[in-house]
């Protein structure tokens, strides 16, 4: 896969010293396609090479170890589709290992929530809380289906390998729940092949709007902004799958409509092409913002919208960036980052 990172680079020398710096700063951001560009010596590509084989290791015990688990969700017809994770690895780059994932989120409507926990369950999976005890505490759980998209997380240990499954019942935050939409994406499902194990999931087209959807969250919650929110890896998926995979863009804008998403996928977009200036985002921009519309680089979620005092690349990369964002802070704010700390 040969991509132009030349613009990137150069905006980037400004805030690293070396090209080692900036190797360095792809390999510990999860951005190995760029790694993969910019490696300048046989050391470097082979520890590419070393990340990519662990994160497909990993990958493949993760879901073998899940394969009757698929098994019995499917025999007990319950409708889901596998999102995000070494999926969207294979949708976005054409195979595993450019992406490092440790979980496995499956998408899963509001009626069939119980059913799958009990699935779960028998095959090993128990939900844990802080300090690994099993979770009893009801405000965290509570806390989990009224302020997240997804239930309290389930975990199986299985030859010191912490399988983590999430269940997300929504395909937006919390602020903005719509489980019609969510029943509309599963609609949707197609079958595919990963370790020789049949799974559902989205199509391309769907997949990139819903990886929109998951990208704007984190660059624009207070909480996970202040958690390190802010990652290169998250724009590099976006410009990795427009520029490697022939999108069907009528189908995409219907999806994009369906799902009242326009304004977020034009945001990542919009933001992709400040770092990957490429004639292909700079299309589709067009074509989704048929109106011309003004899009604002803002942060927050929930109707508040905040003006940032920081461009997109200093971000990305300038050091004092989550010091000086979390000293900024409102009390209201900081009160929010709290509360999801202890209840995380």
């Amino acid at each position: 896969m040969k991509i132009n990172i030349d613009f990137l680079i150069e905006n980037m020398k400004k805030y690293f010293e070396t090209n080692t710096d900036i190797f360095n700063y792809f390999l510990s951001n999860n951005c190995l396609l760029l790694a993969e560009h910019f490696a300048h010596s046989q050391a470097e590509s082979k520890k590419v090479d070393a990340l990519k084989t662990i994160n497909k290791l990993l990958s493949k015990r993760r879901y073998e170890s899940c394969r009757q688990l698929f098994e019995n969700l499917n025999e007990d017809s319950v409708t889901f589709a596998i999102v995000k994770g070494d999926i969207l690895s294979k949708q976005i780059y054409g195979c595993i290992g450019y992406r490092r994932s440790s979980d496995i989120d499956i998408l899963v409507g509001h009626q069939d929530i119980e059913k799958i926990k009990n699935i779960l369950r028998k095959n090993g999976f128990f939900q844990l809380s802080t300090g690994d005890k099993e979770c009893r505490n009801r405000k965290q759980e509570v806390f989990w289906a009224y302020c997240t998209h997804q239930v309290f997380p389930f975990v199986k240990i299985e030859d010191n390998l912490r399988i983590i499954i999430d269940l997300n019942f929504d395909i937006y935050w919390s602020e903005k729940k719509n489980e019609f939409k969510t029943r509309e994406v599963l609609q949707r499902n197609v079958i595919s092949n990963i370790y020789s194990i049949q799974v559902p999931i989205v199509d391309h087209e769907m997949a990139f709007v819903l990886m929109c959807l998951h990208h704007y969250k984190d660059t624009h919650s207070v909480f996970l902004i202040s958690q390190g929110g802010y990652k290169l890896s998250i724009f590099v998926d976006i410009f990795a799958f427009i520029l490697c995979n022939n999108i069907n863009y009528s189908k995409l804008i219907d999806y994009i409509n369906l799902l009242n998403a326009k304004q977020y996928v034009l945001w990542c977009i919009f933001s992709t092409e400040k770092l990957f200036p490429h004639q292909k985002l700079k299309y589709l921009l067009a074509l989704i913002n048929d109106n011309d519309s003004e899009i604002i680089d803002t942060y927050g979620l929930g109707g508040e919208e905040y003006y940032w005092y920081y461009d997109l690349y200093d971000r990305l990369f300038k050091i004092e960036f989550l010091r000086d964002f979390t000293n900024s802070l409102s009390p209201e704010q900081k009160e929010i980052i709290r509360k999801n700390l202890l209840y995380m």
